[in-house]
């Protein structure tokens, strides 16, 4: 705790209070660890319900673990700021309006005390959480995504996973699954993991668009401003409508503080744009309003139709033009009509633009 105040940065009164608040805050969790449940019961485990332990042995990279992006990290302390909000937002919409499916589990991940006594090793522990999550609940036929931010409070680093869980939308079974999973990640060595949850079953429908955005503002909210900025972090999170009762302050993280996998990462969204094919968004449009709204399904169901669409054409160029020089000129026509961005598509929904 004596570590958390050395780092303090703030010097006028409305920060130190917050700082006060946070050291109160974290008494208090400090002793709920011992004393409370692990896990949130916002899910419930059926007696007996089947699930897979973590092995106490250390545990190597996973061979087959999705993509990562972490964010480039300057010099000196990181904070979750602005453009890393635009980031979770941006990203969190592309992926309802591409795979038409939500982030639909929200992990909010706490290292064992030994293990965030340094920023490494916490780092580390909850990296093997989320690598873990996707090996034991991903699917070969449905993406894994996941967006995780690091916060320090005065017990150290912890961790925030927003993910899609494939097999939460396949398997019935899979919500107590996941709850006993979590919970058995605990060990009482004082070794494991505390990790609250919270998760939809089933289908995207309403409520789980109500997660999705739920949780992703989760993560915004303890974007703060960098040295030399001055109140567009709160400005931000004003307009996102993010309730001031989950905003907090974040101590100081040298590592990065935002990483991105799976079929989120930059790799899989380039793909997803192929042929012309960029999406949507509220956030660099200012359409604050619409955030919430729940317009990616139908957007989801539009893009998917011109995706083919455009496939179509390409093939068709192909198949009939044997000429390299010709078969060339004519995509350059196609992408060319492509170019007028994506609120120019036909669609059968209305947006914010004019038309």
């Amino acid at each position: 705790m004596l570590d958390f105040w050395s780092r303090a940065r703030s010097t006028d009164e409305e920060a130190a209070r917050l700082q006060l608040c946070l050291f109160e805050d974290l008494v208090n969790r400090r002793l709920e660890h011992e004393t409370s449940e692990p896990v949130s019961r916002s899910l419930s485990r059926a007696p007996g319900a089947p699930f897979r332990r973590r092995s106490k042995e250390p545990v190597k990279t996973i061979a087959g673990a999705p993509a990562t992006d972490i964010e480039p990290v300057g010099t000196g302390d990181q904070y979750l700021g602005p453009l890393h909000v635009r980031k979770i937002v941006n990203t969190a919409s592309f992926f309802v309006q591409h795979h038409g499916q939500t982030l639909n589990a929200a992990f909010t991940v706490y290292p064992s005390w030994r293990a965030r006594s340094s920023e490494a090793s916490a780092i580390t522990a909850i990296n093997r959480f989320r690598e873990e999550l996707a090996d034991a609940f991903g699917l070969a036929s449905a993406p894994f995504a996941s967006i995780t931010t690091y916060e320090r409070d005065l017990g150290g680093v912890l961790g925030r996973v927003v993910a899609h869980v494939p097999a939460l939308v396949e398997s019935p079974a899979a919500e107590d699954a996941l709850l006993a999973w979590c919970e058995s990640l605990q060990s009482h060595d004082g070794d494991g993991l505390l990790v609250r949850v919270e998760a939809h079953q089933g289908a995207p429908d309403a409520r789980a668009m109500k997660l999705h955005w739920n949780s992703v503002f989760m993560l915004c909210a303890a974007a703060q401003d960098g040295e030399g900025s001055s109140g567009g972090a709160r400005r931000l999170l004003d307009d996102l409508r993010v309730s001031k009762g989950i905003r907090r302050q974040s101590g100081p993280i040298r590592h990065a503080v935002l990483e991105i996998s799976g079929a989120l990462s930059s790799v899989a969204i380039e793909t997803a744009c192929a042929n012309g094919m960029d999406f949507l968004s509220t956030f660099d449009a200012r359409a604050w309003s619409w955030i919430r709204k729940g317009w990616e399904r139908n957007e989801y169901l539009d893009r998917q139709r011109e995706i083919a669409e455009r496939e179509r054409k390409l093939s068709d160029i192909e198949r009939l033009w044997s000429d390299a020089d010709r078969r060339r000129t004519e995509i350059q026509k196609l992408e060319a009509s492509w170019s007028c961005g994506p609120e120019n598509r036909q669609r059968r929904w209305r947006g914010w633009w004019p038309c």
